[in-house]
């Protein structure tokens, strides 16, 4: 079982929708068996919250519940997980601070490194999830249809190599 951790600042808005849209694309592809996932926050503001009501009604637009409950990214995550993806620069720099060996340093990506295809493009070329949290309701689904695409690619990754 591969287990995939999603980061970003609070843990409410992009990194809940990307575990949402990944648990969904992995029943859709009856692949559930094979998968663990969480998500996590940079940044403790939020910790046991619900995702953000727009993030929940427009991921709900997609056919996507979210389950999650906001928690804080931990040294104990590198243990726990094996791929951590980070939402954008910011937050990967934090996680990258964290680790300590260079197993816990392979370990994170960032998640528009599969914006373009199922092998992950260098870190320095790729882009950011945009944070939606200050925007209106069009960013919210511009995040969703970015990561259903980087989702889609990041699961065929997954299941085609061993990360």
């Amino acid at each position: 079982m591969k287990k995939v951790l999603f980061v970003c600042l609070g843990n409410i808005c992009r990194s809940p929708v990307a575990e949402g849209i990944f648990w969904h694309q992995v029943r859709n592809s009856f692949l559930d068996q094979s998968f663990s996932a969480d998500s996590a926050g940079t940044a403790g503001y939020h910790i046991g919250e619900r995702p953000h009501t727009t993030s929940t009604s427009v991921a709900h637009s997609y056919g996507v519940k979210l389950e999650h409950r906001s928690r804080q990214f931990s040294r104990e995550d590198f243990n726990k997980f094996d791929v951590i993806i980070c939402m954008d620069h910011s937050n990967l720099a934090n996680v990258l601070r964290e680790a300590v060996t260079p197993e816990e340093k392979s370990k994170v990506y960032l998640m528009c490194q599969w914006e373009n295809g199922i092998t992950p493009s260098d870190v320095k070329l790729a882009g950011e999830v945009p944070d939606p949290y200050y925007g209106g309701i069009d960013g919210f689904h511009h995040v969703h249809n970015l990561l259903e695409t980087c989702n889609k690619n990041l699961i065929s990754w997954l299941t085609s190599s061993k990360p």
